[in-house]
């Protein structure tokens, strides 16, 4: 794959919930996490949760390339299953599906998309660290271009791109094959980090990652990700702020409510020389482990579009829970 086409798939993600990622210093960094989307922490019930989020769109300036984006709204939702596998232990498989239509503007002209990102990954139980065995993505995309347009066409770049990753080969190797239907299929293998110093998961379940962290005990945290795209593992910043409370209406388990809940401001920040904006979550607080009510879900998060054209919000609307 070509250099310039990683760096505009780069934009692509942050658009479509890629993982934020910093760098940081040497020394321990491993976190543990809890099974906090079960109701009961300490017994992980098989079954499955769906959680479904509208995404809206608040326009911004952008960077002056003479373009804009007048709309990117849909819908996410994502699955998780936990099962056993052949040897009897607990594994998750986690798939998510964003569907959004995204409209730009050049002059009087508008060009309209209707795009999506699909992703499916397993991994082990929490009790071992959420390691993940395999993940997947498929993009159908258009980026916005980082360049001065002179023509509708030159807002946007389309990209249709397939990676997967495979960690079972070795413990601190994973091996990606990526496939961007226009140049030839690449495959990179990757040596990860020593699971001494950080705690690994995958970019594509980095958002329950999230949710099986204790506020508490994890405050500022680094996690450490393997983001195929960029062919190496890098480290992901986690900030919990002071708990907060207000009302959230979506439905649960089949029913409409709305509720106080109390939940955690966090968010993820990056660090590198093309940092980026950081992104904002707010999830839900554990305020009984073994009668958690709302499973530490994430009830609304921002993503910030590349290039400062705008941000997207995704708010939870309909929550199944497991048990």
């Amino acid at each position: 794959m070509q250099k310039k086409t990683r760096k505009t798939i780069f934009a692509v993600l942050a658009t479509a919930l890629c993982a934020s990622m910093f760098t940081a210093c040497g020394g321990s960094h491993t976190v543990a996490f809890n099974a906090f989307w079960h109701k009961n922490v300490n017994v992980p019930n098989l079954g499955t949760e769906k959680l479904t989020y509208n995404v809206t769109f608040e326009e911004d300036s952008g960077l002056g390339f003479g373009y804009s984006v007048k709309n990117a709204t849909g819908t996410y939702t994502t699955l998780l299953t936990a099962y056993d596998n052949d040897e009897g232990k607990l594994t998750y498989r986690y798939e998510t599906q964003l569907n959004i239509n995204i409209v730009y503007e050049f002059g009087d002209q508008q060009a309209a998309f209707d795009d999506s990102v699909s992703s499916v990954v397993v991994f082990e139980s929490a009790t071992e660290s959420l390691k993940p065995i395999s993940s997947e993505k498929k993009i159908v995309s258009h980026s916005p271009a980082n360049t001065t347009a002179t023509k509708l066409e030159d807002c946007y770049n389309k990209y249709e791109v397939e990676v997967k990753s495979d960690y079972k080969t070795k413990k601190s190797v994973v091996k990606t094959t990526l496939n961007d239907k226009t140049d030839a299929t690449s495959t990179t293998t990757a040596t990860i980090q020593s699971e001494e110093n950080y705690t690994q998961v995958d970019n594509e379940q980095l958002f329950l990652a999230l949710r099986g962290l204790n506020p508490s005990a994890a405050g500022s945290s680094t996690l450490l990700v393997y983001a195929p795209f960029s062919g190496a593992a890098q480290q992901v910043g986690v900030s919990f702020s002071s708990e907060k409370s207000k009302n959230f209406t979506f439905v649960m388990n089949s029913a409409e409510q709305t509720n106080e809940i109390t939940y955690y401001p966090v968010t993820l920040s990056l660090n590198e020389k093309y940092s980026g904006a950081a992104q904002s979550l707010q999830i839900a607080k554990a305020v009984d482990p073994l009668n958690n009510t709302y499973r530490n879900v994430i009830l609304q998060y921002e993503v910030p579009m590349a290039l400062n054209l705008g941000t997207l919000t995704y708010t939870l609307t309909q929550a199944e829970f497991m048990q």
